[in-house]
């Protein structure tokens, strides 16, 4: 996975690398209030809404290396 850590702006769409109390994520982004929404790509897990307060964004997914 190739992460671009200077794009940190969460109201462009895309795939985050967020840090959090409740661990690392690799998510879809959606801004709500003072809340943020991590949505996963996978239909199997939950969305995980966090107080924004809470959240360090380590940068947007750009790029995955996938083995052929």
């Amino acid at each position: 996975m190739f992460v671009d850590k200077s794009q940190v702006d969460i109201n462009r769409p895309g795939v985050y690398v967020v840090n959090t109390l409740e661990g690392l994520f690799v998510k879809n982004i959606e801004v709500y209030n003072d809340k943020i929404l991590l949505k996963s790509l996978n239909k199997e897990y939950e969305t995980v809404i966090i107080h924004i307060d809470n959240v360090n964004i380590m940068g947007k997914v750009c790029g995955m290396l996938i083995k052929i």
